[in-house]
């Protein structure tokens, strides 16, 4: 465990924060296949995301929140668009 540098931080409800825990976890499968990032979660509800770029740390912090109230497809087609959006 070390210090948790730059990112970004920010909280979710405790039940979301297990399942991004889970190692099944639908969102962070489909953020994966696209974009390297580095996620620490807390029960607390607490999480600390980091990737190559602010825009792309931007990018999967805000995709992580939506996605606490999307199912998975339309979370899948989410990232997809918003993936396809920040490269043009």
């Amino acid at each position: 465990f070390g210090d948790l540098k730059d990112g970004h931080v920010f909280e979710t409800s405790i039940g979301y924060a297990t399942a991004l825990l889970s190692p099944a976890c639908h969102i962070l499968e489909v953020l994966g296949r696209h974009i390297k990032f580095e996620i620490a979660v807390g029960i607390n509800g607490r999480v600390w995301v980091k990737s190559d770029s602010v825009k792309n740390t931007i990018l999967v912090a805000n995709c992580i929140r939506n996605a606490e109230h999307l199912p998975p497809d339309r979370s899948e087609e989410m990232v997809e668009q918003l993936v396809r959006f920040s490269q043009d």
